[in-house]
């Protein structure tokens, strides 16, 4: 039981929040392809298809580690969590985005196709929450894929309802993903070696989390600012 007792319950709470915010979108993804199957053909699209999202996951878990300790690109995937907290609460998938499809394979191959981009989404920003456990960071990234698998298939329409009832629940969902983003962006080690050099005895943790900080805070007053309307979570029928 050891085990338990070095596990970094900070990184995990960070892994299963993504998990459910990201959840949402595949929930509706899954909605909209199903919503013109028989109901006794549902089932098994949804099966098929995220059997095909679970495959797309595992490559992006690779590919998304061996990317990460390439030059620069923390700083690219850092800004691109950043964007993806903003799009996350200010727009969702909407009935256009998704086609519908009458047939078994024709739904599964559309839950497939729109998963992938959102696999590479999930994958990312579960490589974003896992930096700094070192040695540990593939085990914990394999966790929070696991648990996403049972989200999408079980929990997709709770989630759709809660975000429904308490919609600030987006809104910090949108936050952690940036939050996540700008840390991942502080770690890229040429800007971490310039904030070191520019800002001296100034820099170190501290520090990180006041940049961490300011960076969330923007981002979530532009996006309230920049909003026209509401955020509709369930595309209208």
């Amino acid at each position: 039981m050891d085990w338990l007792l070095n596990l970094d319950f900070a990184v995990l709470a960070k892994i299963i929040a993504i998990d459910l915010v990201m959840g949402v979108d595949n929930a509706i993804v899954i909605a909209m392809a199903v919503a013109a199957l028989a109901a006794h053909q549902q089932k098994a699209a949804i099966f098929l298809g995220t059997a095909g999202a679970i495959l797309a996951r595992i490559l992006f878990l690779f590919i998304g580690f061996w990317l990460v300790a390439l030059p620069f690109v923390k700083l690219l995937a850092g800004a691109y969590l950043v964007y993806l907290g903003y799009k996350l609460v200010n727009s969702h998938e909407s009935e256009e985005d998704v086609k519908q499809s009458g047939t078994l394979w024709g739904a599964a191959a559309t839950i497939v196709i729109a998963d992938i981009a959102l696999s590479l989404d999930n994958v990312v920003a579960l490589v974003g929450a896992a930096e700094g456990t070192g040695g540990h960071a593939f085990g914990y990234t394999v966790f929070g894929i696991l648990l996403s698998i049972p989200i999408i298939v079980f929990a997709s329409k709770f989630l759709i309802t809660m975000i429904e009832k308490f919609p600030v629940l987006l809104w910090l969902g949108g936050a952690l993903i940036t939050w996540v983003g700008a840390e991942m962006l502080l770690t890229e080690p040429h800007l971490a070696e310039s904030i070191k050099t520019y800002m001296g005895s100034y820099a170190g943790h501290t520090l990180d989390l006041i940049i961490t900080a300011v960076i969330t805070l923007t981002v979530m007053l532009i996006a309230y600012f920049v909003k026209d309307d509401e955020v509709n979570i369930v595309p209208n029928k």
